[in-house]
């Protein structure tokens, strides 16, 4: 992909390089627990993630939910060393 075309935004839909966020909810909304299982990180660091805008979720009632694609993205773009740098 060219650009911003992989990145997840909370909003947008429409704008060019942006993901449909039918599409991203498609994909799969994992919960805060399975979120932070993930990424090995604890709940409370996710919804600091989530608090500071690094983390896009999607809010049913008062739970929250990540899209798969977020977490993806997110850990993707922290990679260090090795192979792919």
């Amino acid at each position: 992909m060219k650009g911003n075309e992989s990145r997840l935004t909370t909003r947008g839909e429409g704008h060019p390089g942006r993901p449909d966020g039918r599409q991203v909810v498609a994909e799969g909304l994992l919960t805060v627990p399975e979120a932070a299982s993930f990424l090995s990180v604890s709940r409370s660091k996710l919804y600091e993630m989530m608090d500071r805008g690094l983390l896009p979720y999607v809010k049913l009632g008062r739970a929250r939910r990540i899209p798969r694609r977020a977490l993806v993205e997110l850990a993707a773009g922290e990679l260090r060393g090795g192979y792919w740098t």
